[in-house]
C-alpha cells in the first residue's frame, strides 16, 4: 500500500510539473545544437577547425560542417605537405541524444539516452562525382523506460537503420530495472554505473551518399514506442517531412533534445525544467543552448563524464 501511495505522489507531482510549464509555439530549430558552415581553404595548405579547444574538422577542400552553437571557433591553416591528403577532408560532431518514451511523458528525457558520435570524410579526388561517407557510433548511456523500445537512425537519402528492435536486449544485456538514472555522487564506485566508458555494446554504421547538397549533413534519430515514431528536435531535414507536431507535444515539450557533446541528463521523475533555469529561454530562442553547465544540483546525472567514450572509432572494429 505504501508503495502504491508513493507512485501516486510521484505520478500527481509530475503532473504538476508539466501544466506549470505553458509554453508557446516554438521555431524547432532553436533547438538544434549545431550551425552549418562551411569551411575555407587556401591553397597548398590544410585548413583546421576548433570548437573551444576541440579540433572538429581537417579539410583541403571546401566541405560543410556543423558547428556547435555557443563554441569559439578557431580556423588555422598548415601547409599540405601530405601527399596523401589531397582533395579531401573529414569533421565530426557529437551529441547527447534524449529521449521520452510516449508523447505523453514526464518529461525528464532519461527514458533512453545514447551518446552519438558521427564521422563524415569526403572525397573530391572525382571532382564529377565526389563523395561523403558518413560513419555514426552509438553508445548507450541510460534507460529510464520500461517498455519494448526500437532505435534507428534515417539519413538525408531517406534510407533508414534499424539498429535494434530491442534496447533494453541489444544494448543494455537484457538488465531489468532502470539503468543509470538513479542519483549518483562523486563518492559512488565507478563499477557500480552501468556500462562504464562502454566499448562492447557501441553500434555502428556507414553510409555513402553523393555530394550534392548540405542534406548529406544531416542524421536523424529516433525510438519507436508502441505505435509511435519519436524524433529527435533535429532542423534542416531538407528531404524529409517531419513537422512541428511530430517533435512536439501539446505541453510544449519536444519528445527528444539533442544537446552538443556530454549532457548531465534529469534523474528519474525530474522534470527538465526544474533541473535547467536556462530550458524556456533556450525553447523560445532568447539563448543558443540549454546552458549545460548552469544546472540544479542533484537534480541531474552529473556523473555523465565517467560513462561516455568519446574515441569509438578508435575500438576494433572488424567490419
Amino acid at each position: 500500500m505504501k508503495k502504491i501511495f508513493l507512485l501516486l505522489i510521484i505520478a500527481i507531482f509530475s503532473i504538476s510539473c508539466i501544466s506549470n510549464f505553458d509554453f508557446k509555439p516554438f521555431n524547432i530549430a532553436n533547438l538544434d545544437p549545431y550551425i552549418e558552415k562551411t569551411a575555407p581553404i587556401k591553397q597548398d595548405t590544410i585548413t583546421i577547425i576548433m570548437a573551444d579547444s576541440i579540433e572538429i574538422c581537417r579539410t583541403t577542400v571546401p566541405l560543410n560542417y556543423l558547428f556547435p552553437k555557443g563554441a569559439t571557433e578557431t580556423i588555422k591553416y598548415i601547409p599540405n605537405d601530405a601527399k596523401n591528403y589531397m582533395n579531401g577532408g573529414y569533421d565530426t560532431y557529437q551529441f547527447t541524444a534524449c529521449f521520452e518514451d510516449t508523447k505523453m511523458g514526464d518529461n525528464d528525457y532519461n527514458d533512453f539516452v545514447c551518446f552519438i558520435t558521427t564521422i563524415k570524410t569526403q572525397d573530391w579526388s572525382d571532382w564529377r562525382n565526389p563523395k561523403v561517407t558518413m560513419t555514426v557510433y552509438v553508445q548507450p548511456l541510460a534507460l529510464g523506460a520500461t517498455k519494448q523500445l526500437q532505435f534507428g537512425i534515417d539519413f538525408s537519402n531517406g534510407n533508414r537503420w534499424l539498429a535494434t528492435n530491442d534496447i533494453r536486449r541489444d544494448f543494455f544485456d537484457s538488465t531489468i530495472g532502470f539503468i543509470n538514472t538513479a542519483p549518483v555522487t562523486w563518492s559512488t564506485p565507478l563499477s557500480s554505473l552501468f556500462l562504464t566508458k562502454d566499448t562492447s555494446h557501441i553500434m555502428r554504421h556507414s553510409i555513402t551518399l553523393p555530394i550534392s547538397n548540405s542534406s548529406s549533413q544531416r542524421i536523424n534519430p529516433f525510438i519507436i514506442s508502441g505505435n509511435d515514431t519519436i524524433y529527435l528536435a533535429l532542423e534542416s531535414h531538407n528531404n524529409e517531412s517531419f513537422n512541428y507536431n511530430n517533435m512536439v507535444g501539446h505541453s510544449g515539450y519536444p519528445y527528444g533534445i539533442a544537446i552538443d557533446g556530454a549532457f548531465s541528463y534529469p534523474y528519474e521523475f525530474t522534470n527538465i525544467a526544474t533541473c535547467y533555469p536556462g530550458f524556456t529561454n533556450w525553447l523560445e530562442g532568447n539563448n543558443d543552448n540549454i546552458g549545460k553547465n548552469n544546472y540544479i544540483y542533484g537534480n541531474v546525472y552529473s556523473r555523465i563524464y565517467d560513462l561516455i567514450l568519446y574515441s569509438p572509432n578508435q575500438l576494433n572494429w572488424s567490419n
